[in-house]
């Protein structure tokens, strides 16, 4: 993020997203988990998404709150 914050760190269906973008969202979202559901060290948090750049957000701001992410196949039956 540091050394190249505006180049294309992911691009999915035609969108694209730097490092800086991704780096501030994902903060954005683990600030988020931290201050409503205080998660604690290593806390299992599921992440029920299709493969996306939301997912790697979601995946990245669950270990910055210190918590660990369990991905749950959106096609999986209920």
């Amino acid at each position: 993020v540091n050394k190249a914050p505006y180049n294309i760190a992911i691009t999915s269906q035609n969108i694209n997203v730097t490092y800086d973008e991704f780096n501030k969202k994902s903060n954005q979202l683990a600030h988020y988990l931290q201050r409503c559901y205080s998660i604690v060290p290593d806390a299992l948090i599921v992440i029920f998404l299709d493969r996306s750049i939301e997912l790697l957000i979601g995946m990245f701001a669950v270990l910055k709150a210190g918590g660990a992410y369990v991905l749950i196949d959106t096609n999986y039956p209920d």
